[in-house]
């Protein structure tokens, strides 16, 4: 006797949407040594709305971070939100373009919670400024350097 038996198959209806897909726009730039909130624009570039849409950025060395999560709300296919994110940068930071991943966690057509395919957030570190209060004392120390030379010759 065949232990295996060979049943019918049947079909179960689970619906799969497709991973959805957002761009992200824009190019901030922060000096290296700077602390500074950035913003992204996130777009709906899939085929449904999303609802309680939060972006998420993957924060990664020469990047830190104390706000990593933004909330951007519900978004219609070719709507777009801002993401703000509070990022610093190491001093020591080479000055170049750099890519971090942003992913966004949303609700989709069946109210069920899923996470996007991560984007690339491109940041645009620059050369550190130079402190000019420093060069504020520094003048302001000679000035008054020569105001006491002058004043005893």
């Amino acid at each position: 006797m065949d232990e295996y038996v060979e049943l019918d198959p049947v079909r179960i209806g689970v619906k799969v949407n497709p991973k959805m897909e957002f761009e992200v726009v824009g190019q901030p730039s922060i000096a290296a040594g700077e602390e500074k909130v950035v913003t992204f624009v996130i777009k709906n570039v899939g085929e449904f709305e999303v609802r309680d849409a939060t972006a998420r950025i993957t924060i990664v060395d020469p990047f830190s971070s104390t706000d990593d999560s933004a909330f951007i709300g519900d978004l219609k296919p070719g709507e777009a939100a801002n993401a703000t994110f509070k990022i610093s940068v190491d001093g020591d930071a080479t000055p170049k373009l750099y890519a971090l991943n942003l992913e966004v966690k949303y609700k989709d057509a069946e109210g069920e919670w899923a996470y996007s395919e991560p984007a690339k957030a491109i940041i645009n570190v620059t050369p550190a400024k130079p402190p000019y209060m420093l060069y504020a004392v520094i003048a302001i120390i000679v000035i008054a350097a020569i105001a006491v030379y002058l004043k005893r010759r």
